[in-house]
């Protein structure tokens, strides 16, 4: 097909086989660099799954204070959500309920407030909190 609608570009007819070739060289390159991303991005998602499915026991006295007075900083469903999952230790289907809204939206709402933290905390959390464990 891709050779059919390209038939136009064709310079000189007696080079049709070659051309071909460069068609067909083009479209398999084309596809496994397509397949390739996909690969990658299905290994990136599987990745980040299995670290949200995890349960996250988090020992308040271990966490860093910045983290306290960043938190009301985000937005209020990002700062309420992480409180009740990360430092309540709720279960995402208990949240889902209390908020009558389905799981996949707390945990999306979860990735994204965890991600949105995680770039507060590192413009602003001192690099000695990091370096203490604080």
């Amino acid at each position: 097909m891709k050779a059919l609608s390209k038939e136009g570009h064709l310079k000189k007819p007696e080079s049709v086989v070659a051309w071909l070739y460069r068609v067909l060289n083009s479209t398999l390159a084309d596809f496994h660099r397509g397949q390739a991303r996909k690969r990658q991005g299905e290994a990136e998602y599987a990745g980040l799954q299995s670290l949200h499915s995890q349960e996250f026991n988090i020992d308040r006295a271990t966490v860093c204070m910045c983290f306290y007075k960043l938190l009301p900083t985000l937005k209020s469903e990002y700062s309420d959500i992480l409180r009740q999952i990360d430092l309540d230790g709720k279960s995402q289907a208990t949240v889902a309920s209390e908020l009558q809204v389905s799981p996949n939206l707390v945990k999306v709402r979860l990735h994204r407030a965890r991600r949105a933290l995680k770039r507060v905390l590192l413009m602003c959390c001192c690099k000695s909190c990091h370096d203490s464990g604080l």
